[in-house]
């Protein structure tokens, strides 16, 4: 995606590679790496063979949890890259589209969209009960496979339908979907990290998926509108739900032990756990 220029400076593209060689900085212990003083340097090349093993081996411990990391939040990344360009197009552009559709009609719309986003706000305990039951991954599969084919009827039909009920159950149908996602990904990318680096992961994975493809889905969607290119903001959507349906197939356990069942007790009981590997 094309960075952010501001000053000649490619805003987007910076704040990415801080952020990446933050991650890389951070140790699975939670410690930041500091550099070594001189007096430090000294005292281990007068220390033990033993001891200088140690430290080597300490070191490279320590490397490999720091790659586990930044691969993790890359996954995070991925994960929520199709889940939050789906959520700004089902939840800000789809109400959008409603209320240019029904422009004389402004309460009509109104109405609409209000019950729609009563009734995705009332799908999430569901979607959340349902995980306990099934696990993460069958939801996961539901919103990625389910949006990949349904983005292009929403797009599409949306706009050019005037009853009411119908305009309803075009969205309607479009949250059920994306409540696979949005009822159980925090809880998803919670998972993937230990508890010392759990916020630093998996923010920075949900910092740059938000502000890369979500916060700008409308904006491309109105650009790509006013040029009458509306099949590549489609395109563009489905892909992203693509790459991340990919993760969710290939790369995601289905109530597999995860960090949090180590550190607060098993979500699923281990019969079940078992069964799924």
């Amino acid at each position: 995606m094309a960075s952010v220029v501001f000053n000649d400076r490619p805003i987007c593209s910076g704040v990415a590679c801080a952020a990446m060689r933050l991650m890389a900085r951070c140790s699975i212990t939670g410690v930041w790496q500091r550099p070594v003083s001189v007096a430090s340097s000294t005292a281990n090349r007068s220390a033990t063979p033993s001891a200088s093993n140690r430290r080597f081996t300490s070191s490279v411990t320590a490397a490999r949890y720091r790659s586990t990391t930044a691969s993790t939040a890359l996954l995070c990344f991925l994960i929520k890259m199709g889940g939050t360009v789906a959520f700004y197009t089902y939840s800000v552009n789809a109400p959008a589209i409603v209320k240019s559709a029904y422009e004389s009609e402004a309460m009509t719309a109104t109405w609409i969209n209000l019950i729609g986003l009563i009734f995705l706000m009332a799908l999430q305990p569901a979607g959340g009960l349902i995980s306990d039951r099934v696990g993460r991954r069958p939801l996961l599969l539901w919103f990625g496979v389910g949006g990949l084919f349904y983005t292009y009827v929403l797009i599409t039909y949306l706009p050019e339908t005037r009853s009411p009920i119908t305009t309803f159950a075009l969205v309607a149908v479009g949250y059920v979907i994306l409540t696979g996602y949005t009822s159980i990904n925090a809880l998803v990318k919670s998972e993937l990290f230990p508890e010392h680096v759990r916020a630093l992961g998996a923010g920075v994975g949900y910092a740059l998926a938000n502000s890369m493809f979500g916060g700008t889905a409308p904006v491309i969607y109105q650009a790509l509108k006013a040029r009458d290119e509306v099949p590549l903001f489609i395109a563009y959507v489905t892909a992203c739900i693509a790459v991340s349906l990919v993760v969710y197939v290939f790369f995601l356990k289905n109530k597999g032990e995860t960090y949090l069942d180590r550190e607060q007790g098993s979500a699923f009981p281990l019969t079940s756990r078992t069964s799924q590997r």
